[in-house]
């Protein structure tokens, strides 16, 4: 879902956004926004943040 977002962004010719789960939908931002707003939103324990971790993946958090 999400890699079709970005694809489907870039076809838009949008670049320089992030695609995110927000408010149980798919949407994105721009990536400056994104940066100035920091990862303070982050549920560390939500299922997806678990998962993400569990493969290896940066979410976000401090290391």
């Amino acid at each position: 879902m999400f890699g079709a977002r970005a694809v489907q962004l870039l076809e838009e010719g949008k670049t320089n956004r992030m695609v995110v789960w927000k408010n149980s939908k798919i949407s994105d931002f721009d990536i400056d926004e994104v940066v100035r707003e920091g990862t303070t939103l982050l549920n560390v324990n939500s299922d997806y943040v678990k998962a993400a971790r569990a493969i290896g993946m940066y979410v976000g958090e401090e290391l």
